[in-house]
Order: C-alpha cells, then sequence, then structure tokens
C-alpha cells in the first residue's frame, strides 16, 4: 500500500511538530507528513510532490497553498 502524504501548514512550528509527529506514528493510518512554517518552502515542496491532504492553520489561507497540487483540503 503507497503511503499518502499530509502537508500541515501553520505559523506555530512547535504546534504542527508535535502534530505531526504524532500522526506519523498511528500505525493503522500510515501517512508521510510534511509540516511548512513557511509559504515559499511549501510552494517549493509541492512543486516536486503530489500531496493527498492538507491541514491548513487559520492564519494561513487558501491562496497559500495552491489546490491544484492537492487532492483534498481540511482547513482548520
Amino acid at each position: 500500500m503507497k503511503e499518502k502524504r499530509l502537508i500541515i501548514c501553520d505559523d506555530d512550528r512547535e504546534f504542527i511538530s508535535r502534530l505531526g509527529g504524532y500522526i506519523s506514528r498511528r500505525r493503522e493510518n500510515p501517512l508521510q507528513v510534511a509540516c511548512f512554517t513557511e509559504r515559499e518552502a511549501l510552494r517549493l515542496y509541492l512543486s516536486e510532490h503530489e500531496v493527498d491532504g492538507v491541514l491548513i492553520g487559520e492564519r494561513w489561507s487558501e491562496e497559500d497553498v495552491p489546490l491544484e497540487c492537492i487532492k483534498r483540503m481540511l482547513l482548520t
């Protein structure tokens, strides 16, 4: 089974690091998690990877995330 890719975007580095670690450790639903606090780093990552889902923090907007690269989006 191919691992799914999830990205987490938020300005709080500690929060997304902990959340990403928690999600990555869950064995029943394997996900490859990438966390971003900088919009340009996210754009570079998306130019090289296909992503299955995204969690966007409240200070980020849909304009910060190029939707054509993502299969599903969840706004938090």
